[in-house]
């Protein structure tokens, strides 16, 4: 996905362009012309950046706004009422230029829901996970699955389809769910693996569908694959793939 940062400050507007491509987008530093007709560009997001909610910052958003242009803003020192104001001009978010961690989660977020998943894909064990409707489809029951754990399903169902069942890095995955790696735990991302397997496993203790290998990442096994054979070219791959993490 591309986005488009309009910047009345040069080092702040590279500085977010960073951290746009840190989530995984094309970015590019653009003029106020070049904003306006930004989805001619094929742009799908704009970012602008003011060093105060001025005149100038007022009339670039209502004219993106005005062009049904998604678009984030950016200013330095921003206070609760300016927020409030970004808001009712139809801002997606707003930030303040001294707290880019805010910023991350959503340019991930954004570009997750604009990234169109499969509608569902099956286990294994013959679970269906519907991710547009956020479940899993159990025989006996329907579980919902969170926003992140879609994420992580998401991430790891894509790593199936193209190697098959080869662990997906924690790094891999921490990019993939977050954006990036600095604001997260380990520990986090195991959270939200466990609470999966409670949700995709018929027993969550000897899990044969989200296995997982120490130091070496988490793979899915999903229906139309040799799930339960481990990796072969992991080292301890002679090692059963059910092993807790």
């Amino acid at each position: 996905m591309r986005v488009l940062i309009f910047s009345q400050n040069r080092l702040a507007g590279l500085g977010m362009a960073d951290v746009a491509e840190r989530c995984g987008y094309e970015a590019g530093m653009g003029t106020f012309p070049q904003v306006m007709d930004a989805d001619q560009r094929g742009c799908d997001l704009v970012m602008l950046y003011g060093n105060a909610w001025d005149e100038d910052c007022r009339r670039a958003a209502a004219q993106v706004h005005a062009r049904h242009i998604p678009f984030l803003v950016v200013i330095r020192g921003l206070e609760g009422s300016a927020r409030i104001d970004l808001l009712r001009a139809g801002a997606l978010a707003a930030f303040d230029g001294g707290q880019p961690e805010e910023l991350r989660y959503v340019l991930a977020s954004f570009l997750w829901s604009m990234t169109a998943p499969a509608d569902e894909f099956v286990l294994a064990n013959g679970f269906v996970i519907d991710l547009n409707n956020r479940r899993v489809l159990r025989r006996d029951r329907e579980v919902p699955i969170t926003l992140t754990e879609c994420r992580v399903s998401s991430t790891l169902r894509a790593a199936a389809v193209t190697h098959g069942p080869q662990p997906v890095p924690l790094t891999a995955l921490h990019r993939a769910v977050y954006g990036d790696v600095a604001r997260h735990s380990a520990s986090t991302l195991r959270g939200h693996i466990s609470q999966l397997r409670s949700k995709f496993e018929i027993d969550p203790q000897r899990p044969e569908v989200l296995c997982g290998r120490r130091k070496q990442g988490y793979w899915l096994c999903l229906a139309d694959r040799p799930g339960l054979v481990a990796p072969a070219d992991v080292p301890g791959a002679a090692h059963s793939p059910r092993r807790l993490l």
